[in-house]
């Protein structure tokens, strides 16, 4: 048993029996945008490009930024945001492909991004559940959408 207060008043709360019931919520440790990603994870070995810049044309492309558009650029920065923010949605889980559970991804269908699932298909953007993967679409929208013609 624990005991808890709330509004003043003292609470015996049976762990194990809450569980069972599944009356507890796990508190979430997901980060909610790319600043609280950059402060969570600072000093842990994590390379951020936070902006791709245009450099003078030259005769033989030598930087990442001379071989891109402008729009590639920004769509290859955020897709690498992205990627970063997944693996702190979805910690250690990884997608067993082919696999008899349904693996739920965010896609680009036909210029539509949308939460899918398979149980076949790899892809960039998989989470172990639709409700994440569906948060995650409606958390990130705005860099989802920067990053579309590489999803």
């Amino acid at each position: 048993m624990t005991t808890i207060t709330l509004e003043g008043k003292e609470y015996q709360l049976d762990i194990e029996q809450a569980k069972k019931l599944n009356l507890l919520k796990e508190k979430s440790d997901r980060v909610k945008s790319w600043e609280e990603f950059k402060e969570k994870y600072i000093n842990k070995g994590y390379v951020y490009i936070e902006e791709i810049k245009q450099t003078q044309p030259t005769a033989m492309p030598l930087y990442i930024g001379d071989q891109l558009t402008k729009h590639e650029a920004k769509a290859l920065a955020a897709f690498s945001k992205l990627l970063k923010l997944r693996r702190d949605w979805i910690g250690e889980w990884e997608p067993n492909y082919p696999s008899s559970e349904f693996i739920h991804m965010i896609v680009n269908w036909s210029n539509y991004i949308q939460v899918e699932f398979s149980q076949n298909l790899a892809h960039s953007l998989s989470f172990p559940t639709k409700q994440m993967a569906q948060e995650f679409l409606e958390t990130f929208r705005d860099l989802i959408e920067e990053a579309k013609i590489l999803i």
